[in-house]
């Protein structure tokens, strides 16, 4: 039962991430590419800026950071997932320019949500190795028994 809590949360995760990112933005015809790190959140922080957006890019794959490595045991270790977040980070930022949404590709975004997704890796790292007892799916029958 809780690994399928689990399955189910990850996909939901993802599901969002993937509607947040790709969903277009109104009249916007281009995508912008932003390469230079610290730019957006020096930006965010600024008097014209928002702090959601740093907020956002943090919490965008901690959810998959902290989940995953319970589920996937190849992923038990922090550098395995900051690794696999910035892949996934990587990507997501490289279809996100390439679609053309209208949305920024930056490179703190990718920084951002790696930062994010081995923040909740630290913080279910006690978890990674638990799991439910296997409970026998039938009884034996009577009749196979030994006397």
């Amino acid at each position: 039962m809780f690994t399928s809590a689990i399955d189910v949360t990850i996909l939901l995760i993802a599901g969002l991430a993937l509607f947040l990112v790709f969903m277009p933005v109104a009249d916007a015809r281009t995508s912008l590419l932003h390469l230079v790190p610290g730019t957006d959140i020096r930006t965010a922080f600024g008097d014209d800026g928002s702090f959601w957006q740093v907020g956002g890019n943090l919490l965008m794959l901690s959810p998959l950071g902290a989940l995953l490595p319970m589920r996937t045991p190849f992923l038990r270790s922090l550098i395995r997932v900051t690794l696999a977040a910035l892949v996934v980070s990587m990507l997501v930022e490289v279809v996100q320019y390439l679609i053309h949404a209208g949305r920024v590709t930056a490179t703190d975004d990718v920084l951002l949500n790696t930062l994010g997704a081995t923040v909740g890796a630290t913080a279910t790292k006690k978890w990674w190795h638990w799991s439910p007892r296997i409970l026998p799916t039938h009884s034996p029958s009577p009749h196979n028994a030994v006397a």
